[in-house]
Formats: structure tokens, C-alpha cells, sequence
């Protein structure tokens, strides 16, 4: 199943949600789009949460919140940062605690062992 919305994406694989951001930008409006696509499939069973940030080059507060969010509410795995967001997820103390990865299948493979 795939649906889209404001430049983000989500396809389920499994019991596995992949949000894709396709802006070039993870701010609010794209972070509100991951909020509503992700929390409604939560009430239905669905906690693994992959997000691929590997199309966005800026992101701002909106964004830094909705990974915060979702580290701390699910299972949660982020794939594709570029030097740009890691320098500001690095900055926020935030990267050491997010599970990275390189692709979104090597994420979604992590989440089987």
C-alpha cells in the first residue's frame, strides 16, 4: 500500500511503515504530513517506523521534532542523511541516539533479527 501527501510518501512493507520525505526540505509542512500518515497506522497496529531522509538537503525545528517524536514513540529507524541534516542533527545531540542506516531495505532487514 502507497500513499502520498505534501511531498512525503508512504508505502507499507510488511509490518514495516516506510515514509519517504521527496522535498528537498523536512520542515513543517512535510513534517505534519509524516505525523498524520504515521500516528493514524499506529492505532491499527503498525509501530516500526522507517524514515528516508535520503532526498532532503534542509532541515529546520519542525523536522528535528517529528524525528524526536518518533524515536522516543516507536520503533524507529532513519536511512539516507545527508552531510547537511547530519551536521544539524549532530549539532542538536540528537544523531547518537537515532538508528541510521544506509538503505531503507538494510533498515527494514535490521528490524527481522
Amino acid at each position: 500500500m502507497t500513499e502520498t501527501t505534501k511531498a512525503v510518501n508512504l508505502n507499507i512493507q510488511g509490518d514495516v511503515i516506510v515514509v519517504g520525505v521527496d522535498s528537498g526540505e523536512f520542515v513543517l509542512e512535510q513534517a505534519q504530513s509524516v505525523g498524520n500518515l504515521v500516528f493514524n497506522r499506529y492505532d491499527v497496529g503498525y509501530d516500526k517506523i522507517v524514515l528516508d531522509l535520503s532526498k532532503v538537503i534542509y532541515i529546520n525545528s519542525s523536522g528535528i521534532s517529528m524525528i524526536i517524536r518518533l524515536n522516543l514513540e516507536r520503533k524507529f529507524k532513519l536511512v539516507g542523511i545527508s552531510k547537511g541534516v547530519r551536521d544539524i542533527l549532530d549539532l542538536t545531540g540528537i544523531l547518537p541516539f537515532v538508528s541510521e542506516y544506509e538503505s531503507v531495505q538494510s533498515a527494514i532487514e535490521d528490524f527481522k533479527r
